[in-house]
């Protein structure tokens, strides 16, 4: 199936481990109440009827019916994800965009 790239970055609306907690110094990680905040980076892509976001640091997708609801799904996805494993070192994503040719 054909995606159709809707935001090639979003930082906002992935930023915590944990609902409610956001980084407010813009740093990758910090502890607050016991309870680490880390500061990931998801693509969105628009799939049929579907947004799906997908976490760049980790392999972690969802999907929903809206992009709002798709990264809150994620944010949820990785909550779970990170209560049976450790949390990953976190690393700065750098997108770019990329031009390929197609052939005719």
């Amino acid at each position: 199936m054909r995606s159709t790239q809707v935001r090639t970055r979003v930082t906002a609306g992935a930023d915590t481990v944990r609902r409610g907690r956001t980084p407010s110094d813009g740093g990758a990680a910090r502890q607050t109440d016991n309870i680490e905040a880390l500061r990931l980076t998801a693509a969105i892509t628009h799939e049929g009827e579907w947004y799906v976001a997908h976490c760049l640091q980790v392999e972690v997708a969802s999907r929903g019916e809206t992009s709002e609801r798709s990264l809150e799904n994620l944010r949820e996805a990785l909550e779970l994800s990170f209560e049976d494993a450790p949390a990953p070192e976190v690393t700065e994503v750098i997108t770019a965009p990329v031009e390929v040719r197609r052939g005719a």
